[in-house]
């Protein structure tokens, strides 16, 4: 009954460790639903049917790798990607296997059989211990991480939690101890080698964080938070653009100098930041929007192609500050028909947007 109930315990542990940290794609009583029903599943496969099939209790052992069947759960549970979740069992099945790993060889050193009651009660209190740590420190270093890698890191890092993982594994199951001293050392090893591998990712953190603060002030406008010229001059160059169009639309404020002049460059600021908003909403995910000077902006799309007075009237309706929207001038460039790259597109744009200024005054 021990073993069963410590096996329980672990599950728990497991599940709550990924429920904490991995984003889901369903209702939380559907997850626990789904969750019971394949742990039933577990239990009879291992507890009955395989059994049934050898002629014997299956092994300790392999019940620990036919717990990984879990993923199969939890990429149809869970919405964050394969390596994220395999990280995250790798890092949580290493904690679960070391404190079950400690407990079982320190009783079976001292009791003939390790079932005591003395065990469950060991797990426990380690458990309640060590798994606010280990969350804190997978939410804040790993899955922060983990996006901004490089696949070739994404890997690394996954590969070193399924190497801890698998040293628990033979720490628990394969090798045996007679003294006390040889479980301190032992594991203390293991303790050592989780902290390397902790300290490792913590820094592969803070590397992408710093980079990824560089490739903010590089690319993005301090003040709208947009992209900017530079950002659009790379988008620009990544594209496919063959057999494709292209749409650039240029955009110029009007009279963003008066309001500056006379209300101060704070509400010129604010007002700025407003329509950035404002065509944001316009926009939504039909096309990237870029800040490449003062009051100029420029949208780019190559699946939607905006009707400019429309755009016009839409940037108005999701306008919403103190000061009256005074308008804004718009010139379009089509690829390939009105330039080859994005200076001649540019160009042509701008000519069409000064027009519709004249137009205006």
């Amino acid at each position: 009954m021990i073993p069963l109930i410590s096996s329980l315990l672990i599950l728990v542990v497991n599940i709550t460790t990924s429920e904490y940290l991995i984003k889901s794609r369903m209702k939380r009583l559907y997850r626990i639903l789904f969750l019971i029903l394949f742990t039933l599943l577990m239990l009879g496969l291992t507890r009955w049917f395989i059994p049934l099939l050898i002629g014997q209790d299956m092994p300790v052992y392999m019940i620990t790798f036919v717990s990984w069947l879990y993923i199969l759960v939890y990429i149809f549970i869970y919405n964050d990607s394969l390596k994220t979740i395999l990280a995250v069992m790798g890092f949580s099945f290493s904690h679960t296997l070391f404190v079950n790993g400690l407990a079982y060889h320190i009783f079976s050193i001292y009791y003939n059989d390790y079932r005591v009651i003395g065990f469950l009660l060991f797990e426990i209190a380690f458990f309640l211990i060590s798994t606010p740590i280990i969350l804190y420190l997978l939410k804040n270093t790993l899955l922060k991480a983990l996006p901004s890698y490089k696949e070739n890191l994404q890997k690394i890092t996954t590969l070193l939690l399924l190497m801890n993982f698998l040293l628990m594994y033979l720490s628990r199951f394969i090798l045996n101890f007679n003294h006390i001293f040889d479980i301190l050392l032992f594991y203390g090893v293991l303790f050592f080698m989780m902290i390397i591998t902790y300290y490792l990712i913590y820094r592969l953190t803070q590397t992408s964080t710093n980079v990824q603060e560089l490739t903010d002030l590089v690319y993005y406008d301090p003040l709208t938070k947009l992209n900017n010229r530079l950002a659009l001059f790379n988008d620009f160059d990544k594209l496919d653009l063959t057999s494709k169009e292209f749409f650039l639309y240029y955009l110029d404020l009007n009279q963003l100098k008066t309001i500056n002049d006379k209300y101060g460059h704070i509400k010129g600021d604010a007002y700025l930041i407003e329509f950035s908003k404002a065509l944001e909403k316009t926009v939504k995910d039909k096309g990237q929007v870029y800040r490449i000077s003062g009051d100029e902006f420029i949208v780019t799309s190559q699946t939607t192609m905006f009707n400019v007075d429309h755009m016009k009237k839409e940037i108005n309706k999701h306008y919403f500050y103190e000061h009256p929207f005074i308008g804004v001038s718009i010139g379009l460039a089509i690829y390939p028909k009105n330039g080859r790259n994005l200076d001649e597109l540019l160009n042509y744009a701008d000519v069409l947007m000064y027009k519709d200024k004249e137009n205006k005054e």
